[in-house]
C-alpha cells in the first residue's frame, strides 16, 4: 500500500455534504457499506477517499447539534 495519493479535502467535504442531503439519517450504513466494498475489493485509494469522507459526514453531523444560536 504504498505511493497513495492523499484525496482532496474540498472534494470530500463537498461529497460529505451531498451525501447528508441524499440519504440523511441512512449516511451511515451507507458510507459503512461503501468503505466494505472498497476494502474487500482492495481498492486503497478509494477506500482512503471514503474513509476521510465518512470523517467529514461525521464532524458535519456532530456540529449540526452543536452550535449555538445568538
Amino acid at each position: 500500500m504504498t505511493g497513495l495519493q492523499q484525496p482532496d479535502e474540498a472534494e470530500c467535504w463537498a461529497e460529505a455534504r451531498k451525501l447528508i442531503d441524499q440519504y440523511g439519517d441512512d449516511v451511515g450504513p451507507y458510507l459503512q457499506m461503501m468503505i466494505d466494498v472498497l476494502m474487500e475489493e482492495r481498492e486503497h485509494e478509494l477506500f482512503l477517499k471514503w474513509v476521510v469522507i465518512r470523517n467529514c459526514v461525521g464532524m458535519i453531523v456532530n456540529s449540526q447539534g452543536t452550535t449555538s444560536q445568538q
